[in-house]
């Protein structure tokens, strides 16, 4: 399909001006009884989404052929000659475009109930009119056919159902749709071949989203890579949003229990997906790389016992008395009820004790370096 062509460039931004009409929101809205103070009443149903594609959309027939949302329209008087009427303001990363759409339909009575799927060229309801800014347009469209997503941003719709009679008798939605195309994951500890101290380590990753899945799988001696330990059975599979791990976290701790223990010795595998919110459900997105961790009782650079290593809270306080500003006491009360791991991460690397302890010394000695200390629970 070219989409140079001015006719079906039109027909391909009125189908994506429909597909994105009341796509996210809450809970459908408690019904409405209509009355002479309010002579039109509106609910709506509407899926909940994050990401669109161009494939979501149908350029040639001014539709999708998806779901996206129904309304329930009644009216104190019926039937009621009514027309709908949208107007959608575009905002992206770093340009806005106010009344970027704006279209409205031909009339059509009351009750009704209806769904993207009965509006346009297809559908038993149709358009007198139809707007699309050119440079919204344009930006839209470059961004679309490079990335193969609807750009990121935000799309605020304000709907607007009124008797073609009297248009001061309507009533009216506002609805926010935030569409999020992410590019990477990034993984950071346990590093890839690294050796963890410990039977619980500490999983750090980078990502823009806010949900993600983490699994951990065992690497067992006839897996040929990484890649092929994930076809194991997993030793945890955890979603953002399920306990331990809350929604736009980046950091999880294997539990000392409700999973499968890992143990001294073994090898295993990590990895992390993003779960996005599109037209076929919630499901995985990006994946990042697949790292393989060993635990092996010591870690970083130097070799540390694994016992010495697993300091207690009272002595890991001790040991950051001496920082300006810690307050010793204090800070053994606040980890009264936490467990030490024996795992020492600085910007995502694994340090042994040793290197903690020397890390501290030298900012002891260049204390104008340190800029702001922070205890994150």
């Amino acid at each position: 399909m070219s989409f140079h062509q001015n006719k079906q460039w039109r027909r391909g931004v009125f189908a994506l001006a429909l597909s994105f009409l009341l796509l996210y929101g809450l809970l459908p809205a408690q019904p409405c009884t209509p009355s002479l103070a309010q002579p039109i009443c509106v609910t709506e149903t509407h899926a909940s989404l994050d990401q669109l594609t161009i494939g979501d959309i149908d350029f040639e027939n001014f539709g999708s052929s998806h779901w996206f949302f129904t309304l329930n329209i009644n009216s104190f008087v019926e039937p009621l000659s009514v027309r709908l009427v949208v107007s959608v303001d575009i905002t992206l990363a770093s340009e806005s475009f106010p009344n970027a759409v704006n279209f409205r339909t031909l009339p059509f009575n009351t009750p009704q109930t209806i769904s993207n799927l009965d509006i346009g060229k297809n559908g038993s309801i149709k358009t007198e009119s139809f707007e699309f800014s050119e440079e919204a347009k344009n930006r839209i469209k470059d961004i679309a056919l490079a990335t193969g997503r609807l750009p990121s941003g935000t799309y605020t719709f304000n709907i607007r159902v009124e008797d073609v009679t009297n248009v001061a008798a309507y009533d009216e939605k506002q609805i926010i749709l935030t569409l999020q195309n992410f590019s990477r994951i990034e993984l950071l500890s346990p590093l890839n071949n690294s050796d963890v101290p410990t039977t619980f380590p500490l999983f750090q990753w980078q990502y823009d989203g806010d949900n993600v899945e983490l699994s951990v799988y065992e690497k067992l001696s006839h897996h040929q890579s990484n890649e092929e330990a994930l076809t194991g059975t997993p030793y945890l599979v955890i979603r953002s949003g399920e306990p331990g791990l809350p929604e736009g976290v980046r950091t999880f701790q294997y539990p000392p229990s409700g999973v499968r223990a890992i143990e001294l010795g073994k090898t295993y595998v990590w990895a992390i997906r993003s779960i996005s919110s599109g037209t076929g459900g919630s499901d995985a997105g990006l994946n990042s790389e697949v790292w393989a961790f060993t635990v092996s009782g010591t870690g970083g650079g130097a070799n540390d016992d694994y016992a010495e290593q697993l300091i207690t809270t009272e002595q890991l306080a001790e040991e950051l008395n001496d920082i300006p500003g810690i307050d010793a006491e204090a800070l053994k009360k606040f980890l009264e009820d936490y467990r030490m791991t024996g795992a020492f991460y600085v910007n995502g690397q694994l340090i042994s004790l040793a290197e903690m302890r020397q890390l501290l010394a030298d900012l002891l000695a260049n204390p104008d370096r340190i800029i702001e200390l922070k205890v994150i629970d």
